[in-house]
């Protein structure tokens, strides 16, 4: 799907298939992306994602 620019802040997309969508520019911060398909998603630098749980669980710190 086309997500480029989506505002997800706080966003649940636990088990999502975002396989192949386009994130560029989205603000993914604080979204739970816990089991999520992110296999060959589409993000460029200007896509948010400081303290947001990874498929793996973990928590992305790499804020800016």
């Amino acid at each position: 799907g086309n997500l480029e620019g989506a505002n997800l802040n706080g966003a649940n997309l636990r088990g999502s298939d975002l396989n192949g969508a386009n994130l560029k520019g989205a603000n993914l911060s604080g979204a739970n992306l816990l089991d999520a398909d992110i296999l060959w998603i589409q993000h460029n630098n200007k896509t948010k994602m400081c303290k947001t749980t990874m498929p793996d669980g973990t928590i992305n710190t790499d804020c800016p």
